[in-house]
């Protein structure tokens, strides 16, 4: 269960940056996101 919420809290983290527009497009589905932001900035 715990495994499952860590989950839900990325998304939701994610999909928090991505609606205040801080963070540009991120690939939610992509399971290495953070490599993608660290190459954009």
């Amino acid at each position: 269960k715990k495994g499952k919420k860590q989950k839900a809290q990325t998304v939701a983290l994610t999909e928090f940056l991505a609606s205040n527009g801080g963070v540009p497009t991120i690939p939610i589905k992509s399971t290495s996101w953070a490599d993608d932001v660290e190459d954009e900035y």
